[in-house]
């Protein structure tokens, strides 16, 4: 048998029967870090090779793209905890 190189890229499959949870946690995760549809699709055209919708994605991008997106989250949370911690001990400092 003789192989002819490269070989070619095996077809990528799109999500449409992906679990349902994995969009409802994505959308959830947009939502909480306030991101325009621009945004979202600037963020997936820039990381998946100039594919800009989730029904774009394999299985394995969108756990991608879910890691990032609750990483985001934490580090937003963890920055305003940080930030509200700041303000709190100015008040204290203040009102001594």
């Amino acid at each position: 048998r003789k192989y002819r190189f490269p070989q070619p890229r095996e077809p990528v499959t799109t999500t449409s029967a992906t679990d349902p949870e994995i969009w409802a946690a994505i959308q959830t995760q947009v939502h909480d870090l306030g991101w325009s549809l621009e945004k979202v699709r600037g963020f997936l055209r820039s990381h998946f090779a100039g594919r800009d919708r989730i029904w774009q994605l394999s299985e394995d991008e969108l756990q991608s793209y879910l890691y990032y997106l609750r990483a985001e989250c934490l580090e937003q949370t963890s920055t305003r905890e940080i930030f509200m911690e700041h303000v709190k001990d100015q008040i204290e400092v203040k009102g001594e």
